[in-house]
Parts: structure tokens; C-alpha cells; sequence
């Protein structure tokens, strides 16, 4: 229950905790702050469940666009998105699934080894079948990374959602915001090297970012972590991890080559290259998700969201 505390709201004043949100949605205590944006836990009286409700700042077109496109996609593996709209002060807001669990990058901080492959395995399987349905919709997401793959559930095998749509390439005829030319968005270790020398965003670009997490997840550390230039290279996962299978080290080898075109250009594809290995791993074993930490009973992390994107200026 979100009692009304008389509380207002950071950015809006006139908005307090307690307050509704259109005919349905009481808003409750904040839990997550970002560049653009800030997360609500809310109860929808109208489904009877809880939900987060993200607040964007005072004419953010790029925040509508967000709400636009994520709520056209409709995927197991995509965080859904079931309302959206503008408050009495031109706020811009949406209301989303508040699921119990973490992000992929809270469960990498706590973990001290590398995961299980048949987890990881899993976790990027789920990941590409979210990111195939959105690329089908001709959406780039543009930011692939542990911090926006939302772990739901406590079980060994929990299931995937693909978060945080912020940065997110639209089909042209339905784009509310334009890049500028020389400007491109993404987190630098997960970028593909030629999005840093200001390649339009593809398809495929999502995917270089789900072979990075999927490495990180398997060895432990990001592979670009201080860059993602196309002069370096992956150190050997071989070496890193030797205990993942060496058909799963081909496949992100081929998923990291530097040259676009010798990768993998469909989530279909990545995901055909992954199912004899998902087939042979098996199911991910019991306990593989860290059970010292209670999950979060929200969809943010806020220690995640306040890093969620960055513009990056094209030398």
C-alpha cells in the first residue's frame, strides 16, 4: 500500500506520495534517480498489483519515445510497459512491470567467481529472444548491458527481462528525437567499435553488447573495460575461464570480431550458434544465483540507474 504521506516529489512539487496518476495508479516512495529520469514504486488499483512508474523531466521527447516504443513491444523476455502519458505539469511518465529480483550487473557485483555457462548460457539465450522481437520492430536498443538484463525471480534458472528502452533507435518514420551527426549513445565497454567511429546503429550492434555481457558473465570482467576501440582486442576467454566448453569460446569469438560483418547480424543467428551448446549444458543447476542478498522488490536498482547511458562525442 502507498499511504498518502503529503510527501512531494523531488523534481515536481506538486505531486506528492499518495497522489493518483490518472484513474489508476497511486504513487508511493521513490527508488531509483537517473539523468533523465526518476523511478516510483506505485499500486495499480485498477489490476491490484504493483507497479514502477518513471517520471521523466519536463519535455524530454526522447523520454516519450521511450514510452512509445517499449510499449509496442510485446516479449517474455522484454520488460513490459502498460501505461503512458503526461501529468497535469507536462511531466512525461510510464508505468511498468515492478517484478521481485536484480539486475544481471547487482548479481555480477556479488558474486567472487565466474557463472555457471549453463546460467549464462540461459541468461543470453533469453536475452537475444527479447532483442529478436524488438529488432523485428525494427528497434535498436543501443545499450546492452548487465545493468539493463533484469533477473526475475529466485529460482536456477530465473527468467529475462530486457530494461531501459531511454536510448533506443526507432524505426525512421516513428523517431521523436534525432541524433545529432557526431554524437552516438551507448556505455563504451559494450559498445561495438565501429558505433565509437559514429556508424548508424544496427541490429548487430545489440548483439556485440550481449557477447560482452555474456564473456563477463563467464569470465568474470568486461573485456573492454577501459576500451571498446577497434584497435584492442578480447583477451583469450580460454585463459580466463578454462572451464567453459571450447565450442561456447568459438561462438563469442565470432560474436566479438572486430569486423562487422564476420559477426553474427541476427539474434536469430547468435541464438542458433548457442543452441547445441544449451542443448549439451543442460539446465543451469540449483542455488547458481547469489542467496546471501534479499531481492530488490522493484524493477531499478538505483545504483544502476544513475549510469544507465552516456553520449559519447565522435573524434
Amino acid at each position: 500500500m502507498c499511504p498518502n504521506t503529503g510527501e512531494p516529489i523531488a523534481q515536481d512539487p506538486a505531486l506528492r506520495v499518495g497522489d493518483m496518476i490518472g484513474d489508476s495508479f497511486r504513487i508511493g516512495a521513490l527508488i531509483g534517480v537517473g539523468a533523465t529520469s526518476e523511478v516510483f514504486e506505485a499500486e495499480d488499483l485498477r489490476a491490484k498489483r504493483t507497479v514502477a512508474i518513471k517520471i521523466g523531466k519536463n519535455g524530454s521527447r526522447r523520454f516519450e519515445q521511450e514510452a512509445q516504443v517499449a510499449s509496442e513491444i510485446h516479449h517474455r523476455n522484454v520488460c513490459p510497459v502498460f501505461a503512458f502519458g503526461r501529468l497535469p505539469s507536462g511531466r512525461p511518465y510510464l508505468v511498468m512491470e515492478a517484478p521481485s529480483g536484480r539486475t544481471l550487473a547487482r548479481e555480477l557485483r556479488l558474486w567472487d567467481s565466474p557463472m555457471d555457462p549453463a546460467l549464462a548460457v540461459s541468461i543470453t539465450w533469453q536475452l537475444l529472444s527479447g532483442l529478436r522481437a524488438a529488432h523485428k520492430r525494427g528497434v535498436v536498443h543501443r545499450d546492452v548491458k548487465p545493468s539493463n538484463v533484469f533477473l526475475l525471480g529466485r529460482g536456477a534458472d530465473p527468467v529475462v527481462r530486457l530494461i531501459d528502452f531511454g536510448f533506443a533507435k526507432p524505426p525512421p518514420e516513428r523517431a521523436l528525437v534525432v541524433t545529432r551527426p557526431g554524437f552516438t549513445f551507448g556505455t563504451p565497454g559494450y559498445m561495438a567499435p565501429e558505433l565509437l567511429r559514429g556508424e548508424t546503429p544496427h541490429a548487430r550492434h545489440d548483439l556485440w553488447g550481449v557477447a560482452v555481457t555474456l564473456f563477463e558473465m563467464l569470465a568474470g570482467v568486461n573485456p573492454f573495460a577501459k576500451s571498446a576501440h577497434a584497435s584492442v582486442r578480447a583477451p583469450p576467454l580460454a585463459e580466463l575461464a578454462p572451464h567453459v566448453a571450447p565450442e561456447l569460446v568459438k561462438v563469442i569469438d565470432v560474436a566479438l570480431r572486430k569486423e562487422p560483418l564476420r559477426r553474427f547480424q541476427t539474434a536469430g543467428q547468435f541464438r542458433r550458434a548457442l543452441l547445441p551448446l544449451r542443448s549439451a549444458l543442460g539446465a543451469p543447476r540449483a542455488a547458481r544465483l547469489h542467496a546471501s542478498a534479499p531481492p530488490l522488490p522493484v524493477l531499478y536498482d538505483p545504483a544502476e540507474s544513475t549510469t544507465s547511458s552516456s553520449t559519447l562525442p565522435i573524434e
